[in-house]
């Protein structure tokens, strides 16, 4: 036994292909989302990961870097203004979603709270871009009160608020 001791499995190479795994699916989600009206394109989900990752710092920058390639793809494929959730994240995290954090200790509505932010901020800054550049103004669904629930729940499943 002491021949193969040296073999081990390296689960580094693991992780990339895992995170690869995952942004297919997104991608294909996002082909079907824009297909089928019902099925959400999970962009406040990305959104609350996005958060959650740069507060919790960065160990997983492939995980973090492929969902923000997924929300500037959501951004351009649905005709929004391109790297607007990138702004989203920016301009949120200098506003205080800390402050928010602290002021509440419910982590499921933290994670809810992310998720709205992720819609209606998202929205909210299109509509403010439009405006600005004499644009057409952008279209809010109805649909996306259910793409909200929806992410909520996948989010309480999958997410977690470390303080």
């Amino acid at each position: 036994m002491q021949t193969f001791s040296s073999m081990r499995r390296n689960s580094t190479h693991q992780n990339f292909v895992a995170s690869f795994f995952i942004f297919v699916v997104l991608f294909i989600t996002q082909i079907l989302s824009s297909l089928y009206p019902w099925i959400p394109p999970l962009s406040g989900f990305c959104f609350a990961y996005v958060i959650l990752a740069t507060k919790q710092g960065s160990h997983h920058k492939f995980n973090l870097f492929m969902v923000l390639l997924y929300l500037s793809f959501y951004d351009v494929y649905q005709g929004f203004y391109p790297f607007s959730y990138l702004m989203l994240v920016l301009i949120s995290e200098l506003f205080g979603l800390d402050r928010i954090e602290q002021m509440t200790s419910c982590e499921k509505c933290i994670l809810m709270f992310y998720i709205v932010i992720g819609y209606f901020g998202h929205f909210a800054l299109n509509f403010l871009l439009a405006y600005i550049l004499n644009a057409p103004l952008p279209y809010f669904s109805s649909n996306s009160i259910y793409w909200i629930g929806f992410d909520a729940i996948l989010a309480f499943i999958f997410l977690k608020v470390r303080r």
